[in-house]
């Protein structure tokens, strides 16, 4: 199995690394390159929650914003067509169909 990750620490950590090893290397990591969030379609996710809707309320306090990003991201799942959009950006041509 191929998994493509970030280079968050948690993807770079000594039980990460002994998790695959305990796989028989029947699971080989992948990185992206560093600072590279246009590869990574999880970025488009959080742009589009993060940029697109929730800098543009007003959040009155942490409660608040929980429920505004939760808003955010269920209306990206009621919305496939946009979600699948995000895979068809260049940079992601990596990814098969």
């Amino acid at each position: 199995m191929f998994l493509i990750v970030d280079g968050h620490l948690s993807h770079r950590s000594k039980k990460t690394k002994g998790w695959v090893v305990y796989t028989n290397k029947r699971l080989r990591l992948f990185y992206l390159p560093g600072y590279s969030p246009q590869l990574n379609p999880d970025e488009w996710v959080q742009k589009n929650a993060k940029a697109n809707r929730i800098r543009r309320a007003c959040v009155t306090g942490i409660e608040d914003l929980n429920n505004k990003a939760e808003q955010s991201l269920m209306r990206l799942a009621s919305l496939p067509e946009l979600l699948m959009g995000f895979f068809h950006e260049r940079n992601l041509d990596y990814i098969p169909d």
